[in-house]
């Protein structure tokens, strides 16, 4: 066992301590992964990582800023994102990590961060933004009115353009201040750089976020498990519908438009991403397992995981492995969530739901090249607690590669 991954395990259990063992009813020897985690402490990350310059972030954190600060001055003094876009759904919201890394732990003093219409594009109001950082970040949302569930509305214009005097904790007078925009491409860039404490914080908050879905996209996942027989994973509803139906094993596929295979022998982050099946493929795990997710490949993961015989599957992809999709389909009796279903959900979210019943799932096969599939597995290992993703991934961390 790698001295990293103890490390994050152990950064793990200090944020998410491990539930007493009799609450915690095991299928497949693991507890059920549950909507809506306890919310974050204030300042968490600072006993649980150091910033990317190696010095514990002490004198850069206020509680008064988490408790009122959500004002028009520290609105006028945030960090927001700027187009253009650069990728799909995950990269979107890893991205939105590295901003909010950025804001609450590179900023002294913190930053508040305002949601921009990238993030809104992609992710809309799927899930709890302000439940998922109000006990420690100030996060605007421009397209939340007054009352709704995201912290905070604009005034008539928008996002200020302005400046205005403030002082060093974000309060009038002292210094000039204006929002920072921050190009989406850069953000993007840094987490190929980026410190294990970095990429930590990323992960810890993309958790908090995803597994706060909207009550539309609840309502989705409810009906589409009733429809096909599926637990939350674990042999239980979960919070998000199916009620006592079995646990069910989410593949996700993904060819990366061709690129792949040049990814996968290429990147060595990418394979050590992976844990090591060799032994029961009697070869070397190899490009066209995961990027076409070969039967041989999905048999060995599920015999490693001891599968049970009669567990259901959902195959989770983008459209353009038409064939490989087919053939899953057919070998493994699997659902596919299309949002074509009459279900009560957007064409945009249907990405959200295939992130979600991975999320979910009593065990998730993913792509180690796709930002979706290693998103999906390290959101799993935080809340499972650390050592285990459930996966062929690792999930130890997001980065690009």
């Amino acid at each position: 066992m790698s001295r990293r991954f103890v490390l994050y395990s152990s950064l793990i259990a200090t944020i998410y301590p491990a539930a007493p063992a009799e609450e915690v009813a095991l299928v497949w020897g693991t507890p059920p992964i549950q909507f809506d985690p306890p919310e974050l402490q204030a300042g968490w990350w600072r006993v649980s990582s150091v910033p990317p310059n190696g010095s514990l972030a002490a004198d850069n954190f206020d509680a008064s800023f988490y408790e009122g600060a959500c004002t028009l001055q520290a609105q006028e003094c945030a960090l927001t994102m700027v187009g253009p876009g650069f990728g799909q759904t995950s990269n979107v919201l890893m991205e939105w990590g590295a901003l909010m890394r950025m804001a609450m732990y590179e900023s002294r003093p913190p930053r508040a961060v305002i949601l921009d219409d990238i993030f809104h594009h992609f992710i809309g109001d799927g899930f709890d933004v302000h439940a998922a950082t109000r006990s420690w970040a100030c996060v605007f949302d421009p397209w939340a009115s007054a009352g709704a569930s995201n912290r905070g509305w604009f005034e008539p214009g928008g996002i200020p353009e302005a400046k205005r005097d403030v002082g060093k904790d974000g309060r009038p007078g002292g210094q000039s201040c204006a929002v920072s925009r921050v190009r989406a491409k850069e953000l993007f860039e840094s987490r190929r750089h980026d410190t294990p404490a970095g990429l930590h914080f990323v992960t810890t908050l993309l958790h908090q976020l995803l597994l706060r879905p909207s009550v539309d996209l609840r309502a989705t996942l409810a009906e589409f498990r009733a429809a096909h027989g599926l637990g939350n994973g674990f042999g239980n509803g979960g919070g998000g519908g199916g009620g006592g139906a079995p646990g069910y094993v989410a593949i996700h596929l993904r060819g990366m438009d061709g690129g792949c295979a040049r990814r996968f022998e290429n990147g060595e982050s990418v394979r050590d991403e992976l844990v090591d099946l060799s032994a029961s493929l009697r070869r070397p795990v190899e490009a066209r397992d995961v990027c076409e997710m070969s039967t041989p490949y999905v048999e060995a993961v599920l015999a490693a995981h001891q599968a049970p015989p009669g567990a259901r599957f959902v195959l989770c992809h983008d459209n353009s492995q038409a064939t490989h999709a087919a053939r899953l389909v057919e070998r493994f009796n699997a659902s596919v969530f299309t949002g074509f279903e009459g279900l009560r959900t957007k064409a945009r979210n249907a990405v959200l739901v295939d992130m979600l019943l991975g999320v979910q799932a009593a065990l998730f096969i993913g792509n180690p090249t796709s930002s979706f599939s290693r998103t999906v597995a390290a959101v799993r290992r935080v809340a499972l607690g650390g050592d285990d993703a459930r996966s062929n991934l690792v999930g130890e961390f997001i980065r690009n590669f």
